[in-house]
């Protein structure tokens, strides 16, 4: 590719939202085709070629990966775009195919951590896995955790007030339906807790884990919680 071709695709993805130093470059033959620039977005199993027409030095082909099962590659055989296509048919890409992976990698899939979550928690041990009511000593004890888990989320995600009063109404509204939910609908309302907790403090993949996982943690020991004797 001609440098002034190469100095403009470098100019505009260090002024694009996608950053240049998320792009790993080099320029290598492709299917026995010379003076292929090559574009790989870091950490992902994305590229985007750039290939210079044979007779025209001025005119370029595009290859990309797909966003689809199995990461399929796909080439534009024409070989006639001016660069200025080529670039746009670039920032298509990046917005239609690495955009959407992005968003979903970055997207805490709900389903895999309840299941995360009940493995670790171990409900059948916890006895949530039958439909009888709450004792006295397990509603105190919920409440023990669900307070913990306010404090673990505060200190790790560092809440603002407003935020923080959002967690304390959704978890008090937890600790409340034990008094009139069996414990097999209790671990719904559960899991509809944590999501709307989730979404209100606009957690990211890594800080979704952390919630569940902490949700885990306060009721991993609940049987072990030095509880008093509580009467009617």
């Amino acid at each position: 590719m001609r440098k002034v071709y190469k100095n403009k695709l470098f100019e505009w993805l260090r002024l694009s939202p996608f950053g240049i130093d998320n792009f790993t470059y080099n320029e290598e033959p492709i299917q026995g085709k010379p003076e292929s620039l090559r574009l790989k977005y870091k950490s992902t199993p994305f590229y985007f070629w750039f290939e210079t027409n044979s007779n025209n030095i001025d005119l370029f082909g595009t290859s990309y990966t797909l966003y689809l099962p199995q990461f399929p590659f796909e080439q534009d055989r024409a070989m006639v775009q001016p660069f200025e296509m080529a670039l746009s048919a670039f920032n298509q890409w990046l917005n239609n195919q690495v955009k959407k992976y992005l968003d979903d990698q970055a997207t805490p899939d709900f389903w895999a951590e309840y299941l995360r979550t009940n493995a670790i928690v171990n409900i059948e041990q916890n006895d949530f896995d039958n439909r009888s009511q709450f004792t006295i000593d397990e509603r105190a004890q919920v409440k023990l955790a669900l307070n913990e888990l306010k404090n673990l989320i505060q200190e790790n995600f560092h809440t603002n007030v407003t935020q923080q009063q959002i967690v304390n109404n959704r978890l008090d509204y937890l600790e409340a339906a034990t008094n009139r939910l069996n414990k097999f609908d209790w671990q719904s309302v559960a899991l509809n807790t944590l999501i709307s907790i989730s979404i209100a403090l606009s957690l990211d993949t890594e800080k979704g884990h952390q919630l569940f996982h902490f949700f885990a943690h306060v009721f991993a020991a609940i049987r072990t919680l030095p509880l008093p004797h509580l009467s009617v």
